[in-house]
């Protein structure tokens, strides 16, 4: 069975762009042809890896031909690809090859999981099997022909988002966001998720029980109790906290091990090991930010998602892709920091300035 069925069609606007950008690459049209095309996923034809291998790479394995044309063991085999790479005029190839490298380093070192496809031929394959295998014929507009390995990458993650907490922690810790969830619901759109489902009920049991009292029943409908309110308000504040103070570890380039530059739109997001070394709970942190900036209110209409420990593993899945304070190294995480709250105090003494000036400014008008 066949999981990708991607195709550009002949006489297309994408089918010349994309003959535009070099498809199929055949350098020598007197010999055998043999190209290799990688994408991830959904992605586009047009948007994925394709160079021309030698033919007698059919007989190499799907890994060996990616090991040995694409990632290679040392940086002056990517030079060279790159080099060759730079001769398209499709200026995207460097791109993805990056994106592709990084993967199969998040591979080696056992964050992600990768699953090989063929576009339009078999799926879940075994990385081992040969290329002939699966290589399809093809024919180029001039006649020419090549043998074409579609290859199609699904990338997953490896890691557990949960392995911080045990299983008995993290149901706990589940139900309680999903608790606060309802409450937050009730107070923003006045209904909540399914009201006859029975885990809806036992939530709103917990809510309205003497410990918690966060919300009661009366007049035929639930209400949310000052105590209420003034959760939802500290759950608001916390929130704030976490993004007035935190958010700016998340775009961070660091050259040279020592310059530390921040919103780069190109940066590295580490939010988490700062988070875990202020001794911030890192699932508490994401999942009220969420909450606060309407990012979770979709789930008001599908239980499924509320209840399905899948959408928190989505929701936390930054947990499972960021690096440890070990990959960072202690004493840079500690630079990083001390540069970034340092910048956050400039932010606030500009701002603090600006709203002076526009209070004596308010002042003057009043003379």
């Amino acid at each position: 069975m066949s999981l990708y069925h991607k195709t550009i069609a002949k006489d297309s606007f994408d089918y010349q762009f994309y003959k535009s950008l070099g498809f199929p690459p055949l350098d020598d049209i007197d010999m055998p042809n043999l190209i290799l095309r990688i994408t991830l996923g959904d992605m586009n034809l047009i948007d994925g890896l394709y160079i021309q291998i030698p033919p007698d790479a059919e007989l190499l394995s799907i890994y060996e031909v990616i090991k040995e044309y694409v990632i290679f063991d040392n940086s002056e085999g990517l030079l060279k690809l790159k080099e060759y790479l730079s001769q398209f005029p499709n200026p995207d190839l460097i791109d993805i090859l990056d994106i592709l490298h990084n993967i199969y380093k998040q591979q080696i070192a056992g964050k992600v999981n990768i699953s090989y496809h063929i576009n339009n031929g078999e799926s879940n394959i075994q990385p081992d099997e040969p290329v002939y295998l699966h290589q399809q014929f093809h024919v180029a507009d001039d006649g020419v022909t090549y043998k074409l390995l579609d290859v199609v990458l699904d990338v997953n993650n490896a890691v557990d988002p949960f392995y911080l907490v045990s299983e008995e922690q993290k149901q706990e810790m589940l139900d309680d966001f999903r608790a606060t969830f309802i409450l937050y619901m009730m107070d923003k759109f006045g209904r909540f998720p399914d009201f006859g489902s029975e885990q809806i009920s036992h939530i709103l049991d917990k809510l309205s029980s003497e410990d918690d009292c966060l919300i009661y029943f009366d007049d035929a409908d639930w209400n949310i109790t000052h105590r209420g309110y003034d959760l939802l308000r500290s759950i608001a504040d916390e929130a704030e906290f976490y993004i007035d103070n935190y958010d700016i570890f998340a775009d961070i380039y660091i050259k040279g091990f020592q310059k530390v530059i921040f919103d780069t739109g190109y940066g590295d997001n580490l939010i988490i090991p700062v988070f875990l070394r202020e001794g911030i709970d890192p699932y508490r942190a994401i999942f009220l930010i969420a909450v606060y900036l309407g990012n979770l209110d979709e789930w008001l209409d599908s239980t499924g998602d509320l209840f399905s420990e899948q959408s928190f593993r989505k929701l936390f899945s930054v947990i499972a892709d960021s690096p440890d304070e070990e990959e960072i190294g202690t004493e840079l995480l500690s630079h990083v920091i001390e540069e970034g709250k340092s910048r956050m105090l400039e932010r606030s003494l500009h701002h603090d300035r600006l709203e002076n000036i526009e209070n004596i400014n308010k002042r003057m008008s009043l003379l």
